[in-house]
């Protein structure tokens, strides 16, 4: 999900589906974090891309509607995604009113935005939590959001125009209404250049890479991933 002055990821190929069992294990524990708010609840997801985080949330909400600015990212998930509560539409982080409208999808539960949050300029990002805020209140709703940690990383990542620290995401949530209930971390990742990933496959090492991927949850300063749920004041 980009704003259209920043280059958006060509979706040549699914790649959330086609990366290796390490990292797609890291997707799923994003979801995990979160699966008590999921669970049974209607949710539209912001940013899907090509649906592997939505198939991931189809298992445990109610229903899933899912929006991504990407077209051929949106036809993936189309052809790859066939749980009968998902429903997929193109659209901006900035339309949730609209797309709420047009979806009807009722007394809203849940707004999730998987690594999405640092890919929108800051207009963009305005009027996406503003919109989240005003669609969540009536009903009491959550918001979920996970974000690379800006704190454990040495530049902006490509497709990135802000990446969030723990204490800057919290600031820019209650900034626009939100108040933090949960911020945990995901990942407790060997320096980079050390590049020890690959080993995460292998059978001696893929125990101990499992435990860092749950590692982090109570120090999300010191995580590759922030994950949080926040409510509307």
């Amino acid at each position: 999900m980009h704003s259209p002055d920043v280059e958006q990821h060509a979706y040549d190929l699914p790649y959330h589906w086609c990366t290796s069992r390490f990292q797609q294990e890291l997707y799923r524990e994003r979801v995990r974090r979160v699966a008590d708010v999921i669970r049974g609840a209607i949710v539209l997801e912001v940013g899907c891309g090509d649906g592997f985080m939505t198939a991931e949330m189809a298992s445990l909400a109610t229903r899933v509607h899912a929006i991504d600015i990407n077209k051929r990212a949106i036809k993936f998930a189309e052809l790859i995604v066939q749980a009968p509560n998902v429903t997929l539409q193109t659209a901006r982080a900035g339309d949730v009113i609209r797309v709420l409208q047009e979806s009807k999808l009722g007394d809203l539960d849940v707004i999730a935005a998987f690594e999405v949050v640092e890919h929108l300029d800051s207009d963009e990002l305005s009027s996406f939590l503003r919109a989240s805020h005003a669609a969540l209140q009536p009903f009491a709703g959550k918001l979920v959001i996970s974000t690379p940690n800006a704190a454990r990383r040495s530049e902006v990542g490509h497709f990135h125009t802000t990446e969030f620290t723990p204490t800057s995401l919290r600031s820019t949530l209650l900034d626009h209404g939100f108040r933090v209930t949960d911020l945990e971390g995901i990942y407790l990742n060997p320096p980079p250049n050390l590049r020890l990933e690959h080993f995460a496959n292998t059978v001696p090492f893929r125990a101990v890479f499992r435990r860092l991927i749950r590692a982090g949850r109570t120090r999300p300063e010191l995580a590759h991933t922030l994950v949080g749920v926040a409510s509307p004041t």
